[in-house]
């Protein structure tokens, strides 16, 4: 070893192997055929791990460590790593394969794991104490006295673009005023 004014030139901290650093983060307690769990960090349902200078998913450093780089693919999204086994942090290469985006929704589609909340079971119903309406919204343009004028205005045959003008809004607005399509929770005095 190289000797400079009695001081050892062996850099302080050694490099690790970037691969053991990863393998060392994902749980292989359960054999080859069980899911690898990610046990480091996390971003919602997804392992992530600094890789190459910058985030990654780690089922996506699993798929390279195994079998290479990913493919760009087409299209905006690229090429997707899914999981066989449904399950986000498992970073076992034989439960990940290669698809499309469309490919990634197809498979969560017919796997049943879409849960979005629509209909009655959106936040709009079931939370509406929490939806900001009326002229308490911020970028509200009208008032509810203002709503009732229009509709008022509207039935007696005042023509939309001229309610537009007297309002400040486009006619586009006045006609979802007037259907109900916005301003919905306004009701019409007696």
């Amino acid at each position: 070893m190289q000797q400079r004014r009695g001081k050892d030139l062996t850099p302080l901290v050694t490099q690790r192997d970037p691969a053991a650093y990863f393998r060392d983060r994902v749980d292989q307690s359960g054999g080859p055929d069980a899911c690898w769990p990610w046990t480091a960090g996390r971003e919602k349902l997804y392992g992530r791990v600094k890789w190459r200078g910058r985030m990654w998913l780690a089922h996506r450093v699993a798929w390279i460590l195994a079998h290479g780089p990913i493919p760009l693919g087409e299209g905006h999204h690229g090429t997707c790593v899914l999981h066989r086994c449904d399950t986000p942090l498992c970073c076992n290469p034989a439960h990940l394969f290669l698809g499309t985006q469309i490919e990634n929704i197809r498979d969560r589609d017919q796997k049943g794991r879409h849960r979005a909340a629509v209909g009655e079971r959106n936040g709009t119903h079931t939370h509406p104490e929490r939806v900001v309406r009326g002229d308490v919204h911020p970028n509200a343009k009208l008032t509810v006295a203002d709503v009732l004028d229009i509709r008022r205005r509207a039935a007696a045959g005042e023509p939309k673009a001229a309610l537009a003008r007297a309002f400040g809004v486009s006619p586009c607005t006045i006609r979802n005023v007037v259907v109900r399509r916005t301003w919905a929770h306004v009701q019409d005095e007696p």
